[in-house]
């Protein structure tokens, strides 16, 4: 149960803190992205959200994504 806490909480200040963009890319498919990225950093990084975030954010610039 912990651990879903923390993810919640890193997934609500991830949403946050950054801006992604990636022209040409629909909702759908920028959520399904993010939702690939963060299940994928999540089951690398164990309980280190700070870990955890730059994985998905390195995660997401691979796939064509930017800082805004």
């Amino acid at each position: 149960m912990k651990k879903y806490l923390i993810v919640l909480l890193c997934l609500g200040l991830c949403g946050c803190a950054t801006v992604l963009y990636k022209e040409g890319v629909s909702p759908e498919q920028f959520k399904k992205d993010a939702y690939e990225c963060r299940y994928q950093a999540l089951s690398s990084s164990g309980d280190n959200i700070f870990l955890m975030r730059m994985m998905a954010d390195e995660c997401m610039e691979a796939r064509g994504y930017r800082k805004q």
